[in-house]
């Protein structure tokens, strides 16, 4: 075909000439009226040009192409309209646009017709669609790209192209993809150095593109020229087993495998795609590319564009480190900074039976109180709550699923002042009104109670939770477990998952949640009502509670007895932090008429339980028949 370059051949001319000869060329071509559009062979000969439209048609008869830029003669013209030069270009697609222009029809033989035009939005260049063999459709009316058409290759024989219709939508594959190599597998270079793999046919041409990008920046003149062995899985996670095992043999032979899959730590399909190539590559081949934060994938990073995308890639390919679990961590890999960087800090607690096995209420734990029915767990945890409010600032998130809501907020006022709970719902003037007020100021307020009583799903309440830390509650209060789960099918599993969720939840967010549950009745010979010693077997899902429980404590006494009704003794059945467990020295001793718990170190639970035997041994009289026995000792 020749071209009309007879212009190169005329007198030298200076370069104003030059430029106002251009520039009647442009003023006559737009004098022209423009009267059709056909394929231009230059484009094509490219593998370009797959509309069929580049050349435009004047009424001289004479053509020009803007892509090329060249122009044509009108014999030029009238060849390239030829339906030979054009049979692709004006083939009809059945619509005018969107979706129904695919060609539904298209054959492996049809394929070469479709140019490498490479990807604008994703930045991936003409050049590199060639390297890869990936071609594009166009609308015929618009000229809007339609879809990408990725060559699979058994060894070096083409068998398919897998269709993706843009944006993403995947198309009935045009050949047959079945029993094919991974994508580019036929482009690997057999040197066995580097293989670097991906999830997508685009991320494999958008790290060929910054790898490319990286080499050319060396003065080494062998990186500037080397070619970087990458492929992709062809259809994700779902394939991934398949696809690495049917080329285990050829990757094994490799002396690094880089493993550049979509963010394994913000895609799901991605973990399990790496999860695939851990269990068949292994781990002693296999570095890890790690992406910035939330970007998913090679052309995300290509996206960002100019040399910020190849400084990133860069840092992603030599900072690449051999793959271990994420939750293994490799002791060279620390320093000592990071091994301090978490100081723990407990703040103090409102009694010494508490305070001194506990060391404090440390964030990011889960304490859990048990007792009896009647045996004041609920005024524990009230002036627990109090006391974190008052001394450390801390907000308290309510969730008393026993009473009504105005109760709870009834009881935080009544203690604040020292007055029984009882007492102050009997007659709210028993405290003036300016305490009143002071103690909504300075501790309702700094609180947030949530609305509702019974039952609850375990899904809906740990949204609570979240919510109430979301707003700043640095202490939950959840009284109690046991009501959560209350009229389940199977209340012991329940009890596992929601203490799991907790678990899961206070081991990566800075808050404490203070919980209670409820015990077992248990043997009627062993009445924790009437002193006995509570022990973990006797906790309702008593497993979770003492596995997933930071720490658990117990509230034991005589609830019932006419001396020692108001003591109650403390028992640690596990502290996680300091390890100490059993019986505290003291006890704590409620005041009916201030709602209030005092510490009391000098009496002790075996004491105690001596003083109620001697009484008891005392008071009793021994009954002979049906009358007692009056006779004087």
């Amino acid at each position: 075909m020749i071209l009309n370059n007879a212009h190169e051949f005329e007198e030298a001319i200076s370069p104003s000439q030059a430029s106002k000869k251009r520039t009647s060329r442009r003023a006559s071509r737009k004098r022209e009226e423009i009267v059709g559009n056909t394929a231009c062979p230059a484009c094509r000969e490219k593998g370009g040009d797959s509309t069929g439209n580049h050349m435009m048609i004047f009424e001289s008869g004479k053509g020009y192409c803007n892509r090329c830029p060249k122009h044509f003669t009108k014999e030029e013209v009238e060849a390239a309209k030829k339906p030979q030069a054009s049979r692709r270009a004006r083939k009809s697609y059945g619509g005018s646009s969107g979706y129904n222009n695919y060609n539904k029809g298209l054959t492996l033989d049809d394929m070469p017709h479709l140019g490498f035009s490479g990807d604008k939005l994703r930045g991936i260049t003409a050049e590199t669609d060639r390297r890869f063999g990936i071609r594009t459709e166009f609308d015929t009316s618009s000229g809007r790209a339609l879809a990408r058409y990725y060559p699979y290759y058994l060894e070096d024989e083409l068998y398919g192209y897998k269709m993706r219709k843009l944006p993403k939508d995947w198309g009935a594959a045009v050949g047959t993809l079945n029993g094919t190599d991974m994508f580019a597998w036929n482009l690997l270079s057999g040197k066995y150095q580097v293989l670097l793999i991906v999830e997508g046919e685009e991320d494999c041409a958008s790290l060929y593109q910054l790898h490319k990008a990286m080499n050319f920046r060396s003065t080494n003149r062998r990186i500037k020229r080397s070619e970087v062995d990458v492929v992709s899985l062809p259809s994700g996670a779902k394939g991934a087993h398949k696809a690495l095992l049917h080329h285990i043999e050829e990757i094994s032979r490799y002396q690094k495998v880089f493993w550049a899959g979509d963010n394994y730590k913000i895609d799901t399909e991605g973990k399990a795609c790496l999860e695939a190539a851990v269990q068949i590559i292994g781990v002693d081949k296999l570095y890890i590319m790690e992406y910035p934060d939330r970007k998913k994938d090679m052309s995300d990073i290509l996206k960002i564009g100019g040399e910020d995308a190849i400084d990133i890639y860069s840092e992603m390919y030599f900072g690449a480190k051999k793959y271990s679990p994420s939750d293994i961590i490799d002791g060279k890999d620390l320093e000592l900074a990071d091994i301090e960087k978490d100081v723990v800090v407990g703040y103090s607690l409102p009694f010494p039976n508490l305070q001194d096995p506990m060391q404090g209420m440390r964030l990011f734990e889960h304490t859990i109180l048990t007792s009896s029915a009647g045996s004041g767990k609920s005024s524990l945890i009230t002036a627990i709550a109090h006391h974190m409010s008052t001394e450390h600032g801390w907000m308290v998130g309510n969730i008393f699923l026993e009473e009504k809501v105005v109760k709870s907020q009834q009881r935080y006022i009544a203690y604040d002042n020292s007055v029984a709970l009882n007492e102050y719902r009997k007659d709210f003037g028993i405290i003036p009104l300016e305490d009143k007020l002071k103690t909504k100021a300075e501790i309702i307020d700094n609180m947030m109670f949530l609305d509702h009583s019974g039952s609850i799903d375990p899904d809906v309440l740990m949204n609570k939770i979240r919510y109430l830390v979301a707003k700043g509650c640095k202490l939950i209060i959840l009284d109690h477990i046991s009501l959560v789960v209350t009229g389940s099918d199977d209340e012991r599993k329940d009890i596992d998952t929601l203490l799991e969720k907790i678990y899961r939840f206070v081991e990566h967010t800075p808050v404490h949640i203070l919980s209670v549950v409820h015990i077992n009745r248990g043997d009627s010979k062993k009445d924790v009502s009437k002193g006995a010693e509570i022990t973990p077997n006797l906790l309702r899902g008593s497993q979770s509670i003492i596995q997933l429980g930071f720490s658990v404590g117990a509230i034991e006494g005589w609830n019932e007895d006419e001396d020692y009704g108001n003591t109650r003794f403390i028992r640690w059945l596990k502290i996680r932090e300091t390890g100490t467990l059993g019986l505290t020295k003291g006890c704590l001793e409620y005041n009916t008429k201030t709602g209030r718990f005092s510490y009391n170190p000098s009496l002790h639970k075996k004491d105690v339980e001596a003083a109620i035997k001697e009484r008891d041994k005392e008071d009793f009289i021994p009954k002979v028949g049906n009358s007692f026995n009056n006779k004087a000792v």
